[in-house]
């Protein structure tokens, strides 16, 4: 069996040392290129990589630029062009999945995200990993798994390969994905961090080296065998059988169907009345049946990030593009699309307003840079947009009673009237000593507005005046937030695995139940059904909560973030994860 060695490379140092290699090239982490201050520092390094003999290539790894707009890309292409080498690159999360379009500007000036190149019979590779928005829990797309598992087979047993990485192995979810691929492969990895960096890197024989590397890198390797790779990914129940006693829930889980699309699928499912909908973020609209049988798909070709809307037997898509068009439900046929300079991110809502005297159907979306726009549905005219925080949006839209409810990265939770744009009110938590960054998708009991900030705190608003009604702080929670059926309870996933259940009315605890679900980095909406709870999680477990506070996991869809749960009927309910993996399920 040939050797496998994997070193970890934390890059950090600058320096113009030169080893006595086989060849030498210079890697940057992090470059983190803003267009509103000064790049001084950048130009002079490739100002000595272009003076510095030897050096075959630059790889730029992890955020490229600071906060992935147009601008910083303009910019930084205008400098790694003056490279007298050729380069390459892995973009970060703030380039792709924390900008404003989403990645639509990174692909304007950079049209690959990965990379692969053979140089010296080694084969450098790049692995692009996503992040979720404000965590450092990475995962890697089954598009990336399929490309990579596509690239390893043209390469021979006997090559070396470099593995780039833009997060270390034990940060990235699905690893075992990674390393079923590699397995019994002659490689290295180098993986970095969220520092900014920059080194030589000597490839000499069978060993990496980068000159002074920050005093607590590690540099460690080890022998992997095929068999420490013990399965792939693989829906599962949770075996009880070694358990005793009462603690254990008697209601039982029954998998009705289970699909496997293999694609990335940012938004959750869409629930028809006769079909169900869940579009990949590569835009394959996906139409199934409820027995799992697809009816058909359409490629989009455009980057699709928000859930879309259902209105009769329409149904609408936005798109990162600035693409917002209407498909036919039962065909998947493309009925009509209008162009908006903008890239469109968010779930799309339905409504019905009064245009021109008469009530029409329309639908809302909003954009990367926290723009809502407005649209009827027949002919896809503009109502209304609106543009308030001009900042990013971080949650679901809510609407209830003619007021749309979103929060954005400014800190601020709004309120705008669904027909004309309007504001109503704008609410922030009082006397905080950090800015709010995100806030959990809003919910609402018909009267009041419930959320949860990145600060730890849950609050109750007042739906029409905006004003604070309680807060809960001292409970850590994170931003998955829930609400039963009855609107009594507030059920709080917290930062240490428990689950919190408030009452709404006062705020005051009533339970408090220890649940090892780790922390979420999406934002699950646990569900209430029949005085039970359903909880989601982002290591691939569905909890079930019972009347007397009982709890165990019902089943493991593999290592990938989940969707939230949602009921479709009495006792059924559908969930899917990121990576496509759909299945419905009955609880009795």
């Amino acid at each position: 069996m040939k050797k496998t060695i994997i070193i970890f490379l934390l890059i950090t140092c600058i320096t113009t040392y030169v080893f006595s290699q086989s060849y030498k090239f210079a890697l940057f982490n992090n470059t983190q290129i803003d267009a509103d201050s000064s790049v001084k520092s950048l130009i002079e390094k490739v100002k000595i990589i272009n003076n510095i003999p030897g050096i075959k290539f630059v790889i730029f790894q992890g955020n490229i630029t600071a906060h992935g707009s147009l601008a910083e890309f303009d910019l930084a292409k205008s400098i790694f062009d003056s490279l007298t080498v050729p380069y390459y690159l892995l973009p970060g999360s703030k380039d792709i999945e924390n900008s404003q379009t989403k990645g639509a500007d990174y692909k304007l000036d950079f049209k690959q995200n990965h990379f692969v190149f053979e140089f010296d019979s080694t084969y450098h590779i790049g692995i692009r990993t996503t992040t979720y928005d404000f965590n450092n829990i990475a995962h890697i797309s089954p598009e990336e798994i399929k490309w990579l598992m596509k690239t390893v087979k043209t390469i021979q047993d006997n090559k070396k390969i470099i593995i780039h990485l833009n997060h270390p192995l034990r940060r990235i979810d699905n690893a075992r994905k990674l390393k079923n691929v590699l397995a019994d492969r002659y490689l290295n990895i180098i993986a970095g961090n969220n520092n900014a960096g920059f080194n030589f890197i000597a490839v000499q024989n069978d060993t990496i080296f980068a000159n002074n590397p920050f005093p607590n890198a590690s540099l460690n390797s080890f022998s992997i065998h095929k068999e420490y790779f013990i399965y792939n990914d693989s829906m599962q129940f949770i075996d009880y059988s070694f358990l005793r006693g009462e603690k254990i829930p008697k209601i039982k889980a029954k998998i009705i169907w289970n699909k496997e699309l293999n694609t990335e699928t940012p938004g959750n499912i869409l629930i028809g009345k006769d079909r169900l909908f869940l579009i990949g973020r590569n835009g394959v609209i996906y139409c199934m049946d409820y027995k799992g049988k697809t009816v058909w798909t359409n490629n989009l070709n455009e980057e699709i990030i928000g859930k879309p809307a259902l209105i009769k037997d329409i149904l609408i898509v936005a798109s990162a593009e600035g693409d917002l068009l209407t498909i036919k439900a039962a065909t998947g046929e493309v009925i009509q699309s209008i162009g908006i300079d903008d890239a469109l991110v968010t779930t799309i809502s339905k409504i019905k307003i009064n245009y021109y005297g008469e009530e029409t159907d329309a639908v809302i979306v909003g954009s990367g840079n926290g723009t809502f726009y407005c649209y009827t549905l027949n002919k896809l005219e503009l109502v209304w947009s609106n543009n308030l925080s001009e900042t990013k949006i971080v949650t679901e839209p809510l609407i209830i009673k003619h007021r749309l409810i979103f929060g954005s990265s400014d800190g601020y939770l709004y309120s705008i009237d669904d027909r004309t744009g309007v504001l109503y009110w704008k609410w922030k938590p009082k006397k905080i000593k950090d800015k709010i960054l995100n806030f959990s998708n809003p919910l609402s009991d018909g009267n009041n507005i419930y959320v949860s900030a990145s600060d730890g705190v849950v609050y109750k608003i007042d739906l029409l005046l905006g004003t604070t009604l309680w807060k809960a702080g001292k409970y850590k929670a994170n931003l998955s937030l829930g609400l039963s059926s009855t609107g009594r309870t507030v059920i709080i996933k917290t930062t240490r695995g428990k689950i919190i259940l408030l009452y709404s009315k006062t705020g005051i605890k009533y339970r408090n139940i220890k649940l090892k679900f780790g922390k979420d980095v999406l934002k699950h909406t646990p569900i209430e059904w029949k005085g039970n709870f359903i909880i989601s999680s982002d290591v691939g477990k569905v909890y079930l909560i019972d009347k007397k506070y009982k709890h165990k996991p019902l089943f493991f869809l593999g290592n990938a973030a989940l969707n939230s749960v949602q009921k479709i009927s009495e006792n059924e309910f559908i969930i899917s994860n990121v990576d496509g993996k759909i299945i419905l399920f009955s609880l009795q």
